[in-house]
């Protein structure tokens, strides 16, 4: 294998980007001049000039563009590479994002589960809204709602959802249940600030759209709408596939089923397109989904990606 000294390599690398020696030795931590003499040596022994040396700065020639071009990809592949075995060490944790309302909602009640068949996966999770991106450096996967094209990633469709109706026993015993679309609005409705149209959807559908809400909480997100309702504040509206088990548990309870509205968008789980998953990532994938397969939600199109040995 006739590879080039590597030390030489590196250098060129990272002078490559930029016009000055100087600034290459700042990345480098070390002299223009090293770096210079390490340019030298890799000139030497390719028997190619890869700069042209002017007064005041350096310029690729172009042999040294083309070499530059190849030498940047093979570092990028080599850095990606690294990052994906040092993920896919037996103690590296695996990190997840989602939204408030599906960490609370639908992943923390079933994650015992996971635990159970996955004990050796060490997880940590995180909602906070500046880790929506998934970029490599901060989470490994993560759950989001939309239209499944988010740039760089690759997006499995989970499931869809559509708007119910709901709240708990103890307000029904104590308020009363309307029996008619129209008659909703006689009670307090509970909203998220983060989708402040949803009631307007429901009621649209319903044929209200033009009866105003009258009485009506608001919270920052719909996890907190969730849990008022289940304290019997009001009627929140439930993302069918999120307040399931809040139902089997008899915390809360549906009104007018029979009149689910469907919505835009699809939870999906994402992760970077350039990245194969860990084992770990792969287990965590293979567990949402088969627990999705057995779950009453409505799901979506695009499961034979989960066969492809390439995910």
């Amino acid at each position: 294998m006739q590879l080039p000294p590597l030390n030489a390599l590196r250098n060129f690398e990272v002078a490559s980007r930029s016009e000055f020696f100087k600034s290459a030795a700042d990345e480098l931590g070390v002299t223009p001049s090293a770096v210079g003499r390490q340019i030298k040596l890799l000139e030497d022994h390719l028997g190619v000039e890869l700069f042209e040396r002017r007064h005041a700065s350096v310029q690729l020639t172009r042999a040294g563009e083309a070499y530059a071009q190849s030498v940047h990809a093979c570092f990028a592949e080599l850095e990606l590479a690294t990052l994906d075995l040092t993920r896919r060490g037996r103690n590296a944790p695996l990190r997840v994002w989602c939204s408030r309302t599906f960490m609370r909602q639908w992943l923390v009640p079933r994650l015992s589960e996971f635990r159970e068949t996955h004990p050796q996966v060490n997880l940590v999770f995180s909602t906070s809204d500046g880790l929506r991106a998934v970029d490599g450096g901060t989470v490994d996967l993560a759950i989001r709602l939309g239209d499944g094209e988010w740039e760089g990633c690759t997006a499995i469709p989970l499931f869809k959802s559509a708007l119910v109706p709901i709240c708990s026993p103890t307000y029904v015993a104590k308020i009363g249940k309307p029996v008619v679309p129209a008659g909703i609005l006689d009670h307090t409705l509970l909203q998220s600030l983060r989708r402040r149209d949803d009631w307007q959807i429901w009621l649209r559908e319903m044929g209200l759209s033009k009866r105003a809400i009258r009485k009506s909480l608001s919270f920052e997100g719909e996890s907190l709408a969730y849990q008022a309702a289940i304290e019997g504040v009001g009627i929140a509206l439930g993302r069918s596939g999120l307040f399931e088990k809040d139902v089997e548990a008899g915390k809360l309870l549906t009104l007018f089923a029979e009149h689910k509205v469907s919505v835009p968008g699809t939870f999906c789980l994402v992760y970077p397109s350039q990245e194969r998953l860990s084992p770990h990532a792969k287990a965590f994938r293979d567990w949402l989904v088969r627990h999705l397969d057995t779950a009453d939600v409505s799901r979506s199109d695009g499961y034979d990606l989960l066969h492809n040995d390439q995910l």
